[in-house]
């Protein structure tokens, strides 16, 4: 007699056989299968982080800042030190200088020295670039949002004024966890040898920001995404996807060799022009 099969998912097939019907058991499918979450889209993602953001500000918000203002002395002083960094300037400034450096030692090599301080030139430009992005969309959305920040008189944890364009109403999101966090993920990219380190800095200096009670730590949060997000953004621009290691083992070798010789060079320079000076004043 003729089999028919009914066109039913693979779970609940069944065979019909003359008078009688059977069961067919399903294909075995891989572990997991029926669990796993199908991609979600960029509004999925943004939806839910901002649920999450609700929530923490909701719930731990003023919990931290009480935390906050029980701290020692000694312990906000130390804290302040690591928050120092996480400001636009320092990542900036040392790039740029980095940048001069670069640009000398590149007059004096040749061939894959060269090459391979071109790589790291690049990766100082990709450092740059990342900040400042971040930090100028961070500076952007929180003077638009204008929420208050704790030590704002008159605010609380859900008191907005858009638009308001002043220091005590620009908390959301924190700028300076926003350009921390794109600073070290920009040096886990670079050498992610020691990208977990360098995670670890940038969360610490994120988090000096509510531990020192100037942002609620919904602010620090929504910097360190945002941090995150530009800077793997920029970096897929840069890369066109194909995620290739932004400074080889052997580029990064060759730097350091060329760095010594950058060194070396600088001492002697130093020594020749010290020398007269030296001994005029022995005289």
């Amino acid at each position: 007699m003729r089999h028919e099969r009914l066109p039913f998912p693979a779970e609940i097939r069944i065979t019909l056989a003359g008078p009688g019907i059977r069961d067919t058991p399903a294909p075995a499918g891989p572990p997991g299968a029926r669990l796993r979450l199908p991609a979600q889209s960029p509004l999925s993602w943004t939806i839910t982080f901002g649920v999450l953001v609700l929530l923490v500000a909701a719930i731990l918000d003023q919990p931290v800042r009480a935390y906050a203002l029980s701290l020692d002395p000694a312990l906000r002083g130390l804290l302040r030190a690591f928050t120092a960094p996480g400001n636009a300037a320092w990542p900036l400034a040392g790039g740029l200088a980095a940048l001069a450096g670069l640009w000398w030692m590149m007059r004096r090599e040749t061939g894959r020295s060269l090459v391979a301080l071109r790589r790291l030139r690049i990766c100082v430009l990709f450092l740059i670039t990342a900040v400042a992005l971040s930090g100028v969309a961070a500076s952007l959305a929180k003077n638009v949002i204008g929420r208050a920040r704790p030590l704002t008189a008159d605010g609380g944890t859900f008191q907005l004024s858009v638009l308001a364009f002043e220091p005590g109403w620009a908390s959301f999101p924190s700028g300076h966890a926003t350009t921390a966090t794109a600073m070290m993920v920009c040096l886990a990219l670079i050498w992610p040898r020691h990208g977990l380190g360098f995670a670890a800095l940038g969360l610490l200096m994120a988090l000096t920001r509510c531990l020192l009670g100037v942002h609620w730590l919904s602010d620090v949060i929504a910097g360190v995404a945002l941090g995150v997000v530009a800077t793997l953004a920029l970096r897929r621009r840069l890369d066109g996807g194909r995620r290739r290691p932004l400074l080889p083992s052997g580029a990064a070798r060759l730097c350091r060799h060329a760095f010594g010789r950058a060194a070396e060079t600088a001492r002697v320079h130093m020594t020749v022009n010290l020398a007269p000076i030296l001994r005029r004043q022995r005289l």
